[in-house]
């Protein structure tokens, strides 16, 4: 097997600090920079998190609880991975904290069922303080969804427009009541790698197949 070049594992280091912290952290003006560290206590408040049982997803969410939120809804496709999930979480802060922990299953490109978890969720609570629409898909080979739309939009940015717009109403009262709600969309820089001549026109161009990722 070949060495990477220096050069080339520098660009990957680069790459990663950046999006992960790092350097891009770094230059952050005060007001605008932030640690884990400073994260308020959130009793009584509600949070939703999509994708929350993995990843950053579960990033989000052990960081929620860790700082006492009152109750989180995490969605998610697969059980297992969710038991997973409460597993960790009762094994560091204990059966109290897991039963805070309310999962939905939802799968983010059936945009009927999207709808009616959000209904669910909105039902079950009569505040959200926080809304991370964190799920998505790397799709690699060109599907589509149900309803014929590309698969990766469907889920990663259609799905959650869906999911938000259902939940909306609840955030804006909250805000209304004079809390601090937010609305926090995880995403990427992968959107850089889209033809510049893209004009979200139609259909068709939104389920063009440019191939696998350069």
């Amino acid at each position: 097997m070949s060495e990477i070049p220096s050069i080339t594992m520098e660009t990957i280091r680069n790459t990663i600090s950046e999006n992960l912290g790092g350097p891009a952290h770094a230059l952050a003006s005060p007001e605008n920079s932030f640690s884990l560290d400073e994260v308020p206590d959130l009793s009584g408040k509600v949070a939703v998190v999509t994708g929350g049982s993995e990843g950053i997803g579960f990033g989000c969410t052990h960081t929620l609880l860790k700082h006492n939120i009152s109750k989180l809804f995490v969605t998610s496709m697969k059980q297992e991975v969710v038991e997973e999930a409460l597993n960790a979480i009762e094994e560091e802060f204990g059966p109290e904290t897991r039963k805070k922990f309310i999962w939905k299953q939802c799968d983010l490109s059936d945009w009927v069922q999207t709808g009616k978890v959000a209904q669910e969720i909105a039902s079950q609570t009569d505040r959200i303080d926080i809304l991370i629409n964190n799920a998505g898909r790397g799709i690699m080979t060109r599907q589509l969804n149900k309803d014929g739309i590309d698969l990766h939009l469907a889920v990663n940015h259609f799905g959650h427009v869906v999911f938000t717009s259902h939940l909306l109403p609840t955030i804006k009262d909250t805000a209304a009541k004079g809390n601090t709600a937010r609305i926090v969309c995880v995403s990427s820089n992968l959107h850089a790698q889209a033809p510049k001549e893209t004009e979200f026109a139609s259909v068709a161009e939104l389920n063009k197949d440019y191939g696998p990722q350069p």
